[in-house]
């Protein structure tokens, strides 16, 4: 018995498996980027983002100025 060929059923059992976690793992990722983007177009996500921003401009304004 050859160990490395599959049969038919195995093959297809393969291709069914990845075809679900593929589609899993974009609804995941949909579902996620849903969440996140109702978050961040609200008031308090416009605010963290603005801090987020801010801070990170503020840090390679002091990395530049203290020849970084």
């Amino acid at each position: 018995v050859d160990q490395g060929s599959a049969g038919l059923g195995e093959r297809a059992a393969f291709v069914v498996g990845a075809l679900v976690a593929s589609a899993s793992w974009q609804l995941l990722l949909a579902g996620a980027g849903a969440t996140l983007g109702r978050f961040l177009a609200g008031p308090r996500g416009r605010r963290w983002t603005a801090a987020l921003g801010g801070t990170a401009v503020l840090l390679l304004a002091a990395r530049t100025a203290l020849g970084g």
